[in-house]
């Protein structure tokens, strides 16, 4: 039979560690809990490109220029310029 778990929101941190690293989940579940996720693939891609440095250097002032939160994300919105303006 399983057991019940504790509420844990009414458990701080290092309670919540302590309480897993003294119990065995095992008797908290059963294969009866176990459901298949299907995720679903986004329709972004990953593209890898290496950069010399200094211009690593020069996409984060940029980014930082017009609030992106980084390069990769100044990278994508100068792509997205350039090839919506071709």
């Amino acid at each position: 039979m399983k057991k019940k778990l504790p509420d844990f929101s009414k458990m701080t941190d290092p309670e919540i560690v302590e309480w897993f690293d003294a119990h065995d989940m095992t008797d908290y579940f059963d294969e009866s809990d176990i459901v298949e996720i299907d995720f679903e693939e986004k329709g972004d891609t990953m593209l890898q490109v290496r950069l010399p440095k200094s211009l690593k250097r020069q996409l984060d002032r940029e980014a930082r220029r017009r609030g992106l939160r980084g390069a990769s994300t100044c990278v994508r919105a100068i792509v997205t310029e350039v090839l919506k303006a071709a």
